[in-house]
């Protein structure tokens, strides 16, 4: 299963509609405290983690998922616009597994997706 983490409706359900549609189970969190409640919940196979969001935003997502010995393992691929690239390559080296950069083509999630599902 897999967590998609974003509090733009559009994007969010985008992604879920998309990766549901080649055959992954999806669920949705809205902000990074929800992200937490769900895995903790779920246990996915993989989280999608938009960087700015309300409440707790992707860099203290990754942090407490890090930091929690339930949920460190699971891969997390973080999600955010050019600008910000500095900043996914820094949660890469503190325990991402990659990054997607919106806007994003399809066929380019789908294939981080499956690179991350294998490698796990």
């Amino acid at each position: 299963m897999i967590l998609v983490v974003d509090d733009n409706d559009e994007i969010a359900t985008l992604l879920t509609t998309f990766l549901g549609s080649q055959g992954f189970e999806t669920s949705r969190a809205r902000d990074g405290a929800e992200c937490l409640q769900m895995a903790a919940k779920l246990g996915p196979d993989l989280i999608i983690l938009d960087i700015t969001m309300p409440k707790m935003d992707g860099f203290g997502v990754l942090s407490q998922l890090k930091l929690d010995r339930a949920n460190r393992s699971i891969p997390v691929v973080m999600c955010t616009d050019h600008s910000m690239l500095n900043d996914v390559e820094k949660c890469c080296r503190e325990g991402a597994e990659g990054y997607i950069l919106k806007p994003f083509e399809l066929k380019r999630v789908l294939d981080k997706v499956r690179s991350v599902i294998e490698k796990a």
